[in-house]
């Protein structure tokens, strides 16, 4: 994997500053939790390479065949904890910051079209899923959003087997026929999984693939034009048009993040974005994450992009500078982040993009 010159892991190989001891001390550290983690859950980055490898399961006795839909089927909790995990993810934005990008009534409404239940267990009176329902057109990507909301929610380090086949299945159909905001949906779900959990070995190699496919799929499906003037009259199927935006600048900040980890191009130029007013979103509300995210990639885009420009050679203590700025005026104090009276006056949430201009900080110095 190669990493480039904004990659704090180049930033580290820097002898001059005698980072590369240190770094191996605190490494060592983490290295040993991030083991123990591993040898109490099982998880390891090699699962998705084995599934090839992976035995059929044995489903109990029943009339279907064997598909990976009723493996996968057969790995799923209740109607009800599903339902429940749906319900908490869209009633507490500080703590699953991504909900905005996704439109609660239609996932509900796909949830209870995709997922039916059997009867009620006479013990916990909740409800197995029995069938899995797919569109006409089957759009499996649908079942695979409430799967990862659920994920996200819930499954920690340790995911079923039959849930890593259905995502690796889902991310690897390649027609047009799979052109559905749901596949970017399910491919960010992903994306954020991996991310929230710490499943990326440290940086960024394990999700930068899933960028490549996230951003390919936007683009394709149209998200970088006018969104309002693209998908107006089409909510039924696309949910309402402000989650579809703020999907688009999520995307956008990931961009930008893995860029930050890896050292690399942003995979979204300029010329992609035809419609700049992705940036102004909750502008009205100067202190939340929406207008901090928008502010702040609208400082950091066109800093990356001038670091790979062979034709121009960019004022890095001037970008520096601004920086330091924006952090002054976009955030407060840090004995904010560093008081335990403080603390709880700040947002949890936009220490998110805080991180972000600290490593766009450390890039340029």
């Amino acid at each position: 994997t190669m990493f480039g010159p904004t990659a704090v892991r180049s930033f580290f190989m820097d002898e001059g500053w005698g980072f590369i001891k240190k770094y191996a001390q605190l490494w060592s550290k983490v290295k040993d939790e991030r083991n123990k983690m591993k040898r109490d859950t099982g998880y390891s980055m090699l699962g998705e390479n084995a599934l090839i490898e992976e035995p059929c399961a044995v489903l109990p006795t029943r009339r279907e065949e064997y598909t990976i839909l009723n493996e996968f089927m057969q790995a799923l909790p209740t109607y009800e904890v599903i339902l429940q995990r749906l319900i908490m993810f869209f009633d507490d934005s500080e703590l699953y910051v991504i909900n905005d990008a996704f439109d609660g009534v239609k996932v509900m409404k796909d949830f209870k079209e995709s997922f039916i239940p059997g009867m009620a267990s006479t013990i916990t009176n909740e409800r197995p899923i029995v069938k899995l329902i797919s569109s006409s057109k089957k759009n499996y990507y649908k079942i695979g959003v409430v799967l990862g909301i659920f994920m996200y929610t819930s499954v920690h380090y340790k995911m079923p087997l039959a849930f890593d086949k259905f995502f690796v299945v889902l991310n690897g159909l390649s027609t047009g026929k799979t052109n559905y905001i749901e596949r970017v949906q399910v491919t960010f779900l992903m994306y954020c999984f991996r991310a929230k959990w710490g499943l990326t070995g440290g940086d960024s190699p394990h999700t930068i693939m899933l960028l490549n496919s996230m951003v390919n799929e936007a683009l394709l499906i149209g998200l970088n034009t006018d969104i309002e003037i693209t998908f107006r009259n089409q909510e039924s199927v696309f949910g309402n048009l402000q989650a579809l935006r703020e999907l688009w600048l999520w995307i956008l900040f990931c961009d930008v993040d893995v860029a930050l980890q890896m050292g690399s191009l942003l995979k979204v130029s300029d010329e992609l974005i035809f419609d700049e007013s992705i940036f102004e979103i909750g502008k009205e509300n100067p202190n939340s994450l929406k207008n901090l995210t928008g502010s702040f990639l609208k400082m950091a885009r066109p800093m990356l992009i001038s670091i790979f420009n062979i034709k121009f050679t960019p004022d890095l203590e001037a970008y520096c500078e601004e920086i330091i700025q924006f952090i002054e005026k976009k955030f407060p104090p840090i004995s904010y982040y560093t008081d335990k009276d403080l603390i709880d006056e700040t947002s949890l949430s936009t220490t998110i993009v805080l991180s972000s201009v600290i490593s766009l900080l450390l890039a340029f110095y």
